[in-house]
């Protein structure tokens, strides 16, 4: 159970796991970055996404503000990523997938400043080395569930894979 700083956790994760980093997935209705508040979990993240060529997943919500449209844009501008927007999203759900080991975070926070710092979160982590224990049914569970959540009628792809970004 993480009670603190839950987005700075998993960012450090990432960045732990950066020399064998496969993909990662960031499932948020509200992922935010403005010039006049650094965000470090996002931009640690994203430079470990960067370094390890990972492919990297953002589902978010369309975004209404500038600080949301910042943050999206920051992260479309990694190498091999891709954004989709659904307007019913609520679930917030953080997922690393690595050579070796394969981890997720669900639980309250928003990838937002407030959601790290600011206010009383609760976030559950599971990681998983093995293909055949509880954990590692758990975590592939919610591997899946983003999936789907990708494959909703009503999730639009604002950025895929294979797009330009200048």
């Amino acid at each position: 159970m993480v009670r603190s700083r839950p987005l700075s956790r998993f960012a450090d994760l990432v960045h732990i796991c950066e020399p064998r980093l496969l993909r990662v997935f960031l499932v948020s209705p509200w992922v935010v970055s403005t010039e006049s508040e650094d965000f470090p979990p996002l931009v640690r993240l994203l430079l470990s996404v960067r370094k390890s060529r990972a492919r990297l997943t953002v589902l978010t919500r369309t975004p209404g503000t500038t600080a949301h449209s910042n943050a999206v844009t920051l992260c479309e501008r990694t190498p091999r990523s891709e954004t989709l927007y659904l307007d019913s999203l609520h679930a917030k759900l953080y997922l690393l997938e690595a050579n070796g080991l394969r981890a997720a975070m669900i639980g309250s926070p928003n990838f937002t400043p407030h959601g790290d710092r600011v206010q009383r979160e609760l976030a559950v982590e599971v990681r998983s080395i093995t293909d055949s224990d509880d954990a590692a049914a758990l975590v592939e569970d919610l591997f899946l569930f983003a999936r789907e959540l990708m494959t909703d009628p009503s999730a639009r792809f604002h950025k895929r894979f294979a797009d330009v970004v200048v």
